[in-house]
């Protein structure tokens, strides 16, 4: 048994006992987005997993990546480009948003910035942080 098999049947049985299911297409899904560093839409992802699942519906890709977010398996990052993208990788990072080519570059950090004051307003859940600037390829 390979390394992904286990993390995903510790991942289908911890959903199961749960009470939420992890299907087929949801786990090829979650693969796919594990997989790529791209940041795909919904419409991107139907495109890369529709020829090895021939059953998959644009539709199906929608409600199962909004179950994965939902669930906090995967992130949703709102582009400059108007469309909501999606992110497999859930660990603690920031991402940086080209102003020109609207890419989506992951940027890894040790030190998550500090919000001083916040622990006496609220407990945090989660925190999203996008940088907007300009990426070295466009300034050049």
């Amino acid at each position: 048994m390979t390394i992904d098999n286990c993390r995903d049947l510790t991942l289908k049985m911890s959903m199961n006992k749960a009470g939420r299911r992890l299907t087929s297409q949801r786990l090829a899904i979650l693969n796919y987005l594990r997989g790529v560093t791209t940041h795909p839409t919904c419409e991107m992802i139907y495109k890369e997993l529709k020829d090895e699942m021939p059953k998959l519906s644009l539709a199906t890709v929608y409600r199962n990546v909004k179950y994965l977010a939902d669930n906090n398996l995967v992130l949703q990052i709102k582009g400059d480009d108007g469309k909501t993208h999606f992110d497999g990788n859930t660990t603690a990072h920031l991402h940086l948003i080209c102003k020109q080519c609207k890419k989506i570059y992951d940027i890894w950090t040790k030190k998550i910035p500090a919000f001083n004051g916040i622990k006496e307003v609220a407990e945090i859940d989660n925190i999203d942080c996008t940088i907007y600037g300009t990426c070295y390829k466009c300034k050049n």
